[in-house]
């Protein structure tokens, strides 16, 4: 590293501006130095103890540099400024080490006064040249020093060593004897104006990217708008330099241009601005969020709860719930409750319920006071570190949005506090008094005593009724007792009066904006295929008119709804919807659902068609029916109830469009019995919720993954 002397004639950058020191001396017993600026020529007064906690600090940089610098050496300074000898490729550390021994070791053996003394003549072209003492020691050392750097002799003459001994006593900083070997190469074939023009070109295109939104999840800037645009500016100067030859070059040197450009503006132009975001996030960026919806944590837990069917009665096991927090409010924005594991269903259904106006609560539960206020779109997203927010499905979402993203680090629950806290409560306060609930293994209890699955009550739409109560009645309603005397509905309204909350344009874009993309999908006469199913429409058909009567697509599908598709058009660049051939099939249909019957459709009789799949959902309902009675084991009791489809998505199947939720059925198809009428004389009683038929017998569970309900 270089060394400077802290004395008259040193420069000292401070935050201010830039001094040279000039001399010191006492003010009533306190060291001062007398500081002049060399931007104004003003020379004024520096306590010396002021310029120590400076420099201590990192305030303060010394520099024994006076003269004006050439914009090379500045560059050059710039670049090797606390770069240390060790950090630097291995070809220029030996550099440097040779370099530095040689004047070392010529300054040692190299006697006052004797150094231009002749000692020896030699004859070089034809005429006698004299050797000096400097030159016969300097080729010593240097084959020396080869030797003990690189291992083989190396030629040094004397004019070398006034060379590097000058570049060593600018600075005394030995990173200058580096060399500039990098500028050894093939010279530019490219002319300057040229190379001008095409930089103009591409920083002008990159800075207009940043305001293209991506369409088709094309590049928003390609490489053919680049050189158009540099064929055009290079016209122009052929014009005002008429006896230059300016020629573009070829493909690849542009692409060398290109990528001379930050990484960030090249990925905006590649991948779009939110992406981009998303890919150059730092962690914990943005701080405190300004307003409601500026940042939403996303998280997902098992809950510690067993429900019931509410026909059938039979447990179904623990449920899986999934919230979106936004930070500025801890208000729950959206939510799942239902049985399908963690993965990009979860996910998105959690979105897209965050996402909506929440009307159904007030035409739902009209004995619930407080409205559910918080909705809308984030601006931010956090999800945790699991393999479905890694997933395309995530990325696609959040570009079509407009909104970045970014994850927790691994076994770090504390960055996300405000959903942790926001589970801890809802433990807390909501499920540890619901019968059902599981307890902790650390409580030690015999299953005899205490059996979730046995005192399990609640249905699922009971679990949701009383969920959603509590949310609004209770966790938003009320400020919590940490200090903080504003209860998240208020905050939420506070919040909101800063930024206006932002929705989608029509609710009924819902589902497909949450859906999947898969390629290479078949159109032709009988419409577009997906998992055996068809689709068409009069869009579709206008599609195959102008591009052909068979052709492979691009569809994009809900996972959670069948019924329709859209395919897209990659002429007009637009999504057209199609329906399904068979909407009595199709009507609240899950993708889970359509591979479960085809795969025991297949097991059943070998088929893979219409009549093969409603033989089998019919044949699973009456399994599922007639197993009502039977002790199974949880495991399979969770599949059973994925079997059906029980989940929130599937209740909120209709939000879109009137907000009522569709009729209870069992899967047998019967609507849930009326209470039981009173008898003559005696009161009428209320039945008792989850109760149903007796179990039967006790059915052995073994140690396999196979069941009727596995995906």
């Amino acid at each position: 590293m270089r060394k400077v002397e802290l004395g008259p004639g040193a420069v000292v950058r401070f935050e201010d501006g830039t001094y040279e020191l000039v001399v010191e001396h006492d003010v009533d017993g306190v060291s001062h130095w007398q500081a002049k600026s060399l931007a104004t020529g003003i020379v004024m007064p520096r306590r010396s103890d002021e310029v120590r906690r400076a420099y201590d600090q990192g305030e303060a940089t010394l520099d024994s540099r006076l003269e004006p610098e050439t914009e090379e050496e500045r560059r050059r300074r710039r670049r090797n400024h606390g770069v240390p000898l060790s950090d630097m490729p291995k070809p220029a550390q030996m550099r440097i080490r040779y370099r530095k021994g040689v004047i070392r070791e010529v300054q040692r053996r190299i006697a006052p006064g004797s150094a231009h003394a002749v000692v020896a003549w030699v004859e070089r072209k034809g005429k006698m040249r004299p050797i000096t003492a400097l030159d016969r020691i300097c080729a010593e050392v240097g084959s020396e020093q080869g030797i003990e750097v690189y291992g083989t002799p190396k030629p040094c003459s004397a004019a070398s060593y006034y060379r590097w001994l000058s570049i060593l006593g600018e600075h005394e900083d030995q990173r200058d004897l580096r060399g500039d070997f990098d500028k050894r190469g093939r010279t530019p074939q490219v002319d300057p104006l040229v190379t001008a023009a095409i930089k103009r070109v591409m920083a002008r295109l990159l800075e207009a990217s940043k305001y293209r939104r991506q369409v088709g999840g094309k590049a928003v800037l390609t490489m053919r708008e680049i050189m158009d645009a540099s064929l055009k500016e290079v016209k122009v100067e052929r014009l005002r330099h008429p006896e230059r030859p300016l020629k573009l070059p070829d493909r690849s040197t542009f692409y060398v241009y290109y990528n001379q450009f930050p990484a960030q503006l090249r990925n905006i132009a590649k991948y779009g601005a939110t992406r981009a975001r998303s890919m150059h996030r730092g962690p914990g960026e943005g701080g405190a969020p300004e307003a409601a919806l500026s940042h939403l944590q996303f998280d997902e837990t098992r809950l510690p709860l067993f429900v019931v069917h509410d026909t059938l009665g039979i447990p179904l096991g623990r449920p899986w719930l999934a919230i979106l927090v936004d930070v500025y409010s801890n208000c729950i924005v959206g939510f799942y409750i239902g049985f399908e594991p963690p993965g990009d269903l979860v996910l998105s259904a959690t979105m897209r319920h965050g996402c909506l106006m929440k009307s159904y609560v007030a035409e739902k539960y009209p004995d619930i006071r407080n409205p559910y206020l918080a909705g809308g779109v984030g601006r931010f997203y956090t999800f945790d570190n699991s393999l479905q927010a890694h997933g395309d499905s995530i990325l696609q979402i959040t570009s079509d949005l407009d909104v970045p993203y970014d994850f927790t680090p691994p076994r770090c629950p504390w960055v996300k506090g405000e959903v942790e806290g926001a589970f801890a409560v809802a433990n807390q306060t909501f499920l540890q008094e619901m019968p059902g609930y599981v307890l902790s293994r650390e409580l030690k209890l015999d299953k005899h005593d205490y059996d979730p699955t046995a005192n399990a009550v609640i249905g699922l739409r009971h679990l949701l009724w009383l969920w959603h109560h509590w949310l609004l009645d209770v966790y938003h309603a009320n400020a919590p007792r940490n200090g903080m005397r504003m209860s998240p509905n208020e905050r939420w309204l506070e919040g909101t009066r800063r930024v206006k909350p932002a929705f989608i344009e029509r609710g009924m874009d819902l589902d497909f904006l949450f859906g999947i993309v898969r390629e290479g999908r078949r159109l032709d006469n009988r419409g577009v295929v997906y998992e055996g199913l068809y689709y068409y429409s009069d869009g579709v058909d206008i599609l195959r008119r102008r591009r052909g009567a068979k052709l492979l697509v691009k569809v994009k599908v809900n996972p959670l709804n069948l019924s329709k598709v859209h395919v897209w058009d990659p002429d007009e660049e637009i999504w057209i919807p199609a329906y399904a051939r068979d909407l009595a099939y199709t009507e609240d249909l899950d993708l889970h659902r359509h591979t479960l019957q085809r795969r025991h459709s297949d097991r059943l009789s070998g088929r893979d068609d219409l009549e093969g799949w409603i033989e089998s959902q019919a044949h699973l309902q009456s399994l599922i029916a007639s197993s009502a009675g039977d002790a199974l084991g949880t495991g399979i009791q969770s599949k059973i109830a994925r079997a059906m489809g029980l989940g929130t998505p599937r209740v909120f199947a209709t939000l879109d469009h009137d907000g009522r939720l569709p009729v209870l059925v069992d899967p047998t198809g019967r609507p849930a019995l009326p209470p039981p009428a009173a008898e003559p004389g005696r009161p009428a009683s209320p039945p008792a919720i989850g109760a149903g038929p007796t179990r039967r017998r006790e059915i052995p569970v073994f140690r396999s993954n196979k069941s009727l309900g596995q995906s």
